[in-house]
């Protein structure tokens, strides 16, 4: 259930914890830009060198346009009812594929893009896991088979249509275990320390955030990962500029299993189906007829 905050919103960018990834290990500066960036929710990865991230912005620019006959593999998106979602309560309009999805509708370039996004969600997964000394021998359980690339991984292109007079996206969590957001705007805005914070993009950055997954799991535990309640807001047609767009990957419970929680003793129990969470978050965030959201591709 989306909780009800106040409505203050801070001038300044808000400055997000710095990390890198060296091999398979998540680095911060020092332990306390991580446990910043556990309490925040939210935190800036330096992209990789072998990362181009301008196939998967081609895309966001391009998926919604129609493809005029012509054999256009990033565009002509909306016949696609399935991966192809008109929100109509707010600017945005995206589009969400599967792994599977991906391979048959994506060009080339972007879905090594999506797939190389999804590997670095499931290196930071495993980081913060062993981080906050969650069991090893619980993790492929507890995550849906995500550390073993298998589970749901999720991949958006959204396009915030500056036309239309709405919101560019809800106040939300994001439902899964990490996200890996690319944006080159502002817009983006973060509910934290009981007040609304400017996200704003950071060049050559990544921004991460956890999931509510990721918040359930561990929010009993002494150290516990935050889920921050996020949104877009309206954005404006700017002469000699495009549209607002963003690109994220996410990692996810497979539907058909169950989300777990750790009580303050590390005993694991089942926490909800996760077709009931993602029902309820569709319906209590979107309030639109895509009420399969996230549960089909």
């Amino acid at each position: 259930m989306i909780k009800q905050v106040a409505l203050q919103i801070t001038d300044q960018d808000y400055q997000l914890s710095k990390s890198r990834i060296v091999g398979k290990d998540l680095l911060f500066s020092s332990d306390s830009d991580f446990y910043k960036a556990l309490s925040d929710g939210f935190f800036l990865l330096e992209i990789p060198n072998h990362i181009e991230v301008l196939p998967g912005l081609n895309l966001c620019h391009n998926f919604y346009k129609d493809n005029d006959g012509h054999n256009d593999s990033y565009k002509g998106f909306k016949k696609h009812q399935s991966l192809y979602f008109d929100r109509p309560n707010f600017q945005t309009e995206h589009i969400l594929t599967d792994q599977q999805t991906r391979k048959e509708f994506f060009p080339t370039e972007v879905k090594q893009l999506a797939d190389k996004m999804n590997n670095l969600a499931i290196i930071i997964l495993e980081n913060v896991l062993k981080k906050l000394n969650v069991p090893e021998k619980d993790w492929d359980l507890v995550t849906g088979h995500c550390v073993q690339n298998k589970g749901t991984h999720w991949f958006a292109c959204s396009h915030y249509r500056s036309e239309i007079q709405k919101p560019g996206c809800p106040t939300h969590q994001d439902t899964g275990f990490v996200t890996v957001l690319y944006i080159d705007e502002p817009g983006l805005q973060a509910y934290i320390n009981k007040k609304w914070e400017n996200i704003n993009p950071v060049p050559g950055y990544f921004i991460i955030n956890f999931g509510r997954s990721f918040e359930i799991l561990t929010e009993k535990l002494p150290v516990c990962v935050k889920s921050v309640l996020h949104r877009v807001s309206q954005t404006y047609k700017v002469n000699g500029k495009k549209d607002r767009v963003s690109m994220a990957a996410f990692t996810n419970m497979p539907n058909d299993l169950c989300l777990y929680q750790y009580s303050s003793n590390k005993i694991l129990s089942v926490y909800q189906t996760v077709e009931e969470f993602l029902q309820e978050f569709n319906k209590t965030t979107w309030d639109d007829h895509y009420t399969d959201f996230g549960l089909t591709s």
